[in-house]
């Protein structure tokens, strides 16, 4: 996905970019919230909304999730829950390839980091689909390959926050 989004930005053309998950679903108005939220707030270069999250037609709940999540809106650092200028990814660099699993986490940190850069929307934009093919709840391969990169991510924000 990484190489993808990538090269999606690097292609893009319009005024705005936005990003969505296969097995994600936007609300019909994910976009109007979104550019309303823009406009009411001109110099901000993104909009971070809510999502849900849903089982699909009765799938098992994947381990580790939990259940309560399926209650309510989430705010949510996450591609389906952002729209933003082209001109974000100039300030906060692109995602970074080398990851396999945390690229999205890594640059939504980034951003996280820089409230003076993104209004939040107040709506829900997103409906989350759980499934057991997700990457976060996937084969124990994965689930390594996401801790080690988890572990590896949290060592090198610690380095660089450590006053010289």
């Amino acid at each position: 996905l990484t190489g993808a989004w990538n090269e999606g930005i690097g292609q893009a053309e319009g005024e705005y970019v936005a990003l969505l998950d296969s097995d994600d679903i936007w609300l019909p108005d994910t976009l109007e919230n979104h550019i309303a939220t823009l406009v009411a707030h001109p110099k901000k270069l993104a909009s971070i909304g809510h999502m849900s999250f849903f089982l699909d037609n009765d799938q098992q709940v994947p381990p580790g999730f939990k259940i309560s999540l399926l209650d309510q809106t989430h705010l949510a650092y996450m591609p389906g829950c952002f729209v933003g200028k082209p001109t974000i990814f100039e300030t906060l660099g692109l995602f970074e390839m080398h990851w396999k699993i945390l690229s999205d986490l890594v640059w939504f940190d980034r951003l996280k980091a820089r409230p003076d850069l993104f209004a939040v929307s107040h709506h829900e934009v997103l409906r989350k689909r759980v499934h057991m093919g997700n990457l976060s709840y996937n084969t124990a391969a994965q689930t390594d390959t996401y801790k080690k990169e988890l572990l590896q991510y949290v060592r090198r924000k610690m380095q660089n926050s450590t006053p010289s």
